[in-house]
């Protein structure tokens, strides 16, 4: 193998060492080390690419054929490739499963990171939650006081709450009309964020007239979906309601 047929992807900006070993077609044996000088990203949707192998099996509970399986939307399998969600302890995905809002802002933490190339290194506090939750507070995520309980299923409205502030308004292009939905009023308190989400093309509503039903709780597959679609441009929805 050829230096020249090596490539890699590096973590993180700054100086990268790769240490090698080499052998001459003489068959001398030498060793050394090459620097590559890695530029920082700049903020934007191109910093997102995949970071891991989805395999069919790799969790236990989920339908291929299902809406949000590989061979139909491919919803999960696209937000664990880029590295958003990841499966149950036991090896499940949970796709009918609620979702906290601790696990919510957990997401949205990262989606935040990734875009701005902050390089954020998580780490447990007093619970396993805590520094996502500072993250999104310091960063405009969420307010301090929104929530109270992080352990409680979030509703879909919280949830197009908190995904419609993790990136600038600049980077989700309008691509629907979409004046009124049927059971969310200009009266709500999350109206805006989700008018807005379903005029870029990140919500679409449950039936074709798209209906959103704010208070209910959102699964993780419809979670999966939303924030693929935050991220690819090239999966967000048109609506024609």
């Amino acid at each position: 193998m050829l230096i020249e047929d090596v490539s890699f992807v590096p973590e993180k900006s700054g100086t990268i060492t790769i240490k090698y070993t080499a052998v001459t077609i003489e068959e001398d044996e030498f060793s050394g080390k090459i620097l590559v000088k890695v530029a920082a990203s700049k903020e934007g949707i191109e910093n997102f690419s995949y970071k891991k192998m989805y395999n069919t099996g790799i969790f236990t509970d989920i339908d291929e054929e299902a809406w949000y399986g590989s061979k139909q939307t491919g919803a999960v399998k696209l937000a664990y490739r880029y590295g958003l969600m990841s499966g149950r302890a036991d090896g499940s995905f949970d796709p009918a499963g609620s979702m906290t809002v601790a696990e919510a802002l957990t997401i949205a933490a990262r989606v935040h990171d990734i875009y701005y190339d902050n390089g954020t290194e998580f780490a447990a506090g007093k619970t396993w939650y805590e520094e996502y939750v500072a993250y999104a507070i310091t960063e405009g995520i969420i307010k301090r006081g929104d929530f109270t309980n992080y352990d409680k299923a979030i509703s879909r409205e919280e949830m197009a709450y908190i995904f419609a502030n993790i990136i600038p308004e600049d980077a989700m292009e309008e691509i629907n009309d979409v004046y009124e939905i049927p059971d969310v009023s200009e009266d709500d308190e999350y109206y805006e964020e989700i008018l807005f989400l379903y005029n870029v093309g990140v919500l679409s509503g449950s039936d074709s007239y798209g209906t959103f039903n704010p208070k209910s709780n959102i699964s993780r597959a419809e979670v999966s979906a939303i924030i693929v679609r935050v991220v690819d441009p090239d999966e967000r929805r048109e609506n024609d309601f």
